[in-house]
């Protein structure tokens, strides 16, 4: 089978959350996204971005959750790889994390929150949807 060089072609990228400075412990929620929209088989990677002016801030933390309905009761998604928290320092973090998709919830958010008042942090989220085919 040949390979496919052109997957920037194939991959879906959706901006889930836009370059947002987030200035205090107020959650920023990104547009969730329907899971099911997707062929079966589909693998979702969300790719974090944290980028801290200087090491006195405080960082914050990044979380994926899952509900049956848009809007409806959050709970914590299934994913893979580490959701570690911003660290308190100068300079870009960037997060890789799968999402597993859930029949039964299929509206997935991403939230992140800063630490406190003392936070400055610019962030953003996007989703690469990976065919199976693939």
């Amino acid at each position: 089978m040949p390979a496919n060089w052109a997957v920037d072609q194939l991959m879906t990228p959706l901006g889930v959350m836009p370059s947002t400075r987030v200035t205090d412990a107020t959650p920023v929620l990104s547009t969730d996204f329907l899971v099911s929209d997707y062929d079966p088989g589909s693998r979702f990677l969300l790719v974090l971005s944290a980028y801290e002016t200087s090491a006195a801030n405080t960082g914050g933390d990044w979380t994926v959750t899952e509900s049956a309905t848009d809007g409806g009761s959050y709970t914590t998604a299934t994913t893979h790889g580490t959701l570690a928290s911003t660290p308190a320092a100068s300079g870009n973090s960037v997060q890789y994390v799968s999402v597993y998709p859930n029949v039964s919830k299929p509206y997935v958010l991403v939230t992140f929150t800063g630490a406190d008042a003392d936070t400055e942090v610019d962030i953003s989220a996007m989703l690469l949807v990976i065919p199976r085919a693939i």
